[in-house]
Protein backbone atom coordinates (compact mmCIF):
# COMPACT_ATOMS: atom_id res chain seq x y z
CA UNK A 1 0.00 0.00 0.00
CA UNK A 2 3.10 2.06 -0.34
CA UNK A 3 5.68 3.11 -2.94
CA UNK A 4 8.90 0.89 -2.59
CA UNK A 5 11.00 4.24 -0.88
CA UNK A 6 7.92 4.62 1.84
CA UNK A 7 7.67 0.80 2.59
CA UNK A 8 11.81 1.78 3.74
CA UNK A 9 10.51 4.01 5.99
CA UNK A 10 7.76 1.96 7.95
CA UNK A 11 8.23 1.12 12.07
CA UNK A 12 5.15 -0.15 12.60
CA UNK A 13 1.88 -1.34 11.39
CA UNK A 14 -1.55 -1.44 13.32
CA UNK A 15 -5.01 -1.96 13.23
CA UNK A 16 -6.82 0.40 15.40
CA UNK A 17 -10.04 -1.50 16.55
CA UNK A 18 -11.12 -0.09 20.00
CA UNK A 19 -13.82 1.77 18.09
CA UNK A 20 -15.89 -1.34 16.63
CA UNK A 21 -18.19 -3.13 19.11
CA UNK A 22 -16.92 -6.75 19.83
CA UNK A 23 -17.07 -7.82 23.44
CA UNK A 24 -14.76 -11.13 23.97
CA UNK A 25 -13.27 -10.11 20.89
CA UNK A 26 -10.81 -7.03 21.75
CA UNK A 27 -11.31 -3.98 24.23
CA UNK A 28 -13.42 -1.07 22.71
CA UNK A 29 -13.23 2.15 24.02
CA UNK A 30 -15.01 2.93 27.20
CA UNK A 31 -18.04 4.92 25.22
CA UNK A 32 -18.27 2.35 22.36
CA UNK A 33 -21.34 -0.24 24.65
CA UNK A 34 -23.41 -1.25 21.49
CA UNK A 35 -23.23 -1.63 17.74
CA UNK A 36 -25.06 1.59 17.73
CA UNK A 37 -22.30 3.22 19.29
CA UNK A 38 -19.79 2.02 17.33
CA UNK A 39 -17.41 3.69 15.39
CA UNK A 40 -17.74 1.88 11.95
CA UNK A 41 -17.36 -1.66 11.56
CA UNK A 42 -14.15 -1.68 10.18
CA UNK A 43 -10.55 -0.82 11.64
CA UNK A 44 -8.79 1.98 10.63
CA UNK A 45 -5.09 0.48 9.29
CA UNK A 46 -2.21 3.02 10.33
CA UNK A 47 1.71 3.11 9.73
CA UNK A 48 4.49 4.65 11.77
CA UNK A 49 6.60 5.71 9.34
CA UNK A 50 10.48 7.47 10.50
CA UNK A 51 10.93 10.12 7.87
Amino acid sequence: MSSPGLFEAVRAVEVERRGIWAPHTFDSFPTVTSRTTQASDHGALYADLDV
